[in-house]
This record gives C-alpha cells, sequence and structure tokens, in this order.
C-alpha cells in the first residue's frame, strides 16, 4: 500500500547505500525525490535516475 507522500532526501556521497534504501521504499511512497550534493563522480546520479521520480544535483552548498 502506498502511502500519499512524497520521500525527499538530500544525500552526499551515499551511492552504496542509496539504491538499496530507494527500493525499501519505492512501494510504500508516491514519489521520490532526491537532492544529490556530492561530486558528479559518485554513483548517485545513475541510482537516481533508475529509482527516484524527481532528482537534481546542487553543488552550491558544497565550501570545497
Amino acid at each position: 500500500m502506498r502511502a500519499p507522500v512524497s520521500l525527499t532526501m538530500i544525500v552526499r556521497d551515499e551511492a552504496d547505500t542509496l539504491r538499496p534504501l530507494l527500493y525499501s521504499v519505492r512501494d510504500h511512497v508516491e514519489e521520490i525525490c532526491v537532492v544529490i550534493t556530492s561530486k558528479e563522480d559518485d554513483n548517485s546520479i545513475a541510482v537516481c535516475q533508475d529509482l527516484a521520480d524527481k532528482w537534481e544535483v546542487f553543488t552550491g552548498c558544497n565550501y570545497k
């Protein structure tokens, strides 16, 4: 059963744990939205392309 809610996450360098997490909640929420704050060489973008409904890369908060 899907709850009428969106899961919204801000992630940074979490590609290894992101896929299993999104799989675990996919059937329980209406929508998954992810903001990725890590560098583009992190695999999080590919994971979000597969499993998130909406995703965006935002590096404006990075201090390095």
